[in-house]
């Protein structure tokens, strides 16, 4: 195309009948595909970059979810998370108040992908602080209620939590508490 175009500056004339406008859309389509070009290529590391990020999301998201199961005599416990995409609002944890007492906290954010799962690591937190009346089911899910309320418009967390008392075995009829809540 320039070779062309110098030609036609300098010397005999390559394009016949000197028709400048078929050399303007020379020009145009030529100019058409490099910034298609640069848009596809810009595109897909626009692309990799974001998977990028969402690699490093999940690994962040998956650290905030227990890294073993408590193990008790008398109670076998299995967890196992799979979400449905990269990250997620699905969620459990533990809270251990000894060696025969146990709560168990499965939720789910409402919604999929990086906002369910930021208010999930919300909810690891709000958890956490719960230890102390771990052994109240209706407490620990009031103060999550309290916690989290109001802090999102679009999304909601629903969650069901489990307090295990194995002192409280009689027989061998477990004892346990639990409520829902959403």
């Amino acid at each position: 195309m320039l070779f062309v175009v110098n030609q036609n500056l300098l010397g005999p004339k390559i394009l016949p009948g000197h028709n400048v406008e078929f050399l303007g859309f020379l020009v145009f389509v030529a100019s058409l595909g490099y910034v298609s070009a640069y848009r596809t290529f810009a595109s897909e590391e626009r692309l990799l970059a974001i998977n990028k990020e969402l690699e490093i999301a999940r690994r962040i998201q998956s650290s905030t979810l227990p890294q073993f199961v408590p193990s008790f005599a008398g109670l076998e416990i299995a967890a196992r998370c799979a979400p449905m995409s990269a990250v997620a609002g699905d969620f459990y944890d533990f809270l251990c108040v000894d060696e025969k007492r146990v709560g168990i906290l499965v939720a789910d954010v409402t919604g999929h992908g990086v906002p369910a799962a930021l208010i999930a690591s919300m909810l690891k937190v709000a958890f956490a602080s719960q230890a102390a009346h771990a052994h109240d089911p209706v407490r620990v899910l009031t103060g999550l209620n309290g916690a989290l309320c109001g802090k999102f418009e679009e999304h909601f967390v629903t969650a069901a939590y489990l307090f295990v008392d194995l002192y409280a075995l009689h027989g061998r009829t477990l004892r346990s508490q639990e409520r829902r809540a959403g």
